[in-house]
């Protein structure tokens, strides 16, 4: 078992009370067996916290049943979350160039999260996402930014994810400029970079999650930093797309908050996020261990929910996936992460949402007793 927050448990147990929540957990031996629980053996596998994917589009792929954070504008996926008795945040998409639409566009907007927050099941949270500075006039930013908070709303949103972001931003060149006058939509004035831009709009703080922010320097690092925004990178994606590699280590050294997530299928072939955990620890020369924290608990503090998910402490969801191992795990913390982060796809033997399953391999992966 990996707990995330403490070293590896041989042999490990944990007990879901009635609530869905962890009651205790620790060497099998030391864990209470209520008659009438059901137990489960999973032999020559790893328990942990379940993958908090911290950027992902569900609407473009089938759900599977993990904590995520999804952003989407057809509010299909908290319908899907809800009936599936799922956990995540889903952050309603704001997209609109038009500054002279801006007070339109938040009406609709308004209307709109008023009805997902009806809709939405006990632990799917909602959101809102401008976009990108591309997509979203500044005019729209302000005013989506200020109802958000005002409203206690989570804030995420595209940004510094492609050079030609940083041309549009910075000189009012590329192919997004030109988008915006073949519509005859008037131009901002230039910023430095995307991330500056932010930072004058009041766009950035401890609530807002900067997704991909891989066209970043030093200074917007030390922007991103001073505001306590937290950073969600998706390396497959951006290496797939031919956007660069994200900073890692210029985030790390200042402590930002990081996150994993996947994007869509429609920029990578499989959701996998350790997948992705393995692409963060090359970029960034991390250690297994540091790089399945992104995966887990680091992309529940990203979110504002680490006193919720990412790891397996008494009185935490219990959110949970199985991993099959190939070797046995040993207890040093580094190689029982190592042993880990080796698990594709295939290796996932089932996962666990508040303690129901939400998936399973074929009977005989599990020995009930």
């Amino acid at each position: 078992m990996w707990p995330v927050t403490g070293p590896p448990i041989p042999n490990g147990s944990v007990l879901v009370d009635p609530r869905g929540r962890i009651a205790t957990l620790g060497p099998e031996e030391s864990v209470p067996r209520p008659p009438d629980s059901e137990l489960l053996r999973y032999p020559d596998a790893a328990l942990l916290p379940g993958l908090v994917n911290a950027h992902t589009h569900l609407e473009l792929t089938g759900l599977r049943g993990r904590a995520v954070a999804d952003t989407g504008t057809s509010g299909a996926v908290v319908r899907a979350l809800t009936e599936l008795r799922g956990a995540g945040v889903v952050y309603h998409e704001v997209i609109h160039p038009d500054a002279g639409r801006a007070d339109v566009t938040l009406v609709a907007v308004r209307d709109t999260v008023a009805r997902l927050r009806r809709e939405a099941g006990p632990r799917v949270a909602i959101g809102v996402s401008p976009h990108a500075p591309y997509t979203v006039s500044r005019a729209l930013y302000r005013r989506v930014v200020e109802y958000a908070r005002s409203e206690g709303l989570a804030l995420a949103g595209h940004i510094a994810e492609s050079p030609a972001e940083t041309d549009f931003v910075s000189a009012g060149r590329g192919p997004f400029a030109e988008a915006w006058r073949r519509r005859g939509i008037p131009l901002d004035p230039p910023v430095a970079t995307p991330v500056r831009l932010l930072e004058e709009l009041g766009v950035l703080g401890p609530d807002f999650l900067a997704i991909h922010a891989v066209q970043a320097d030093e200074r917007d690092a030390d922007a991103l930093a001073r505001a306590g925004s937290a950073v969600v990178v998706c390396p497959r994606s951006n290496a797939h797309h031919g956007h660069g590699a994200p900073p890692l280590s210029r985030y790390l050294e200042r402590g930002l908050r990081l996150a994993l997530g996947t994007d869509s299928v429609a920029s990578v072939d499989t959701l996998d996020l350790l997948a992705e955990a393995r692409e963060a620890r090359w970029l960034a020369g991390l250690s297994a261990e540091a790089a399945l924290h992104m995966a887990t608990l680091g992309g529940a503090a990203a979110l504002g929910q680490e006193a919720a998910i990412g790891s397996l402490e008494p009185g935490k969801w219990a959110d949970l996936v199985l991993v099959r191992l190939h070797r046995p795990v040993p207890t040093l913390p580094e190689m029982a992460a190592e042993a880990i982060l080796l698990a594709r796809p295939e290796d996932i033997l089932a996962t666990f949402v508040a303690g129901r399953p939400v998936y399973q391999t074929q009977p005989g992966g599990a020995s009930p007793a």
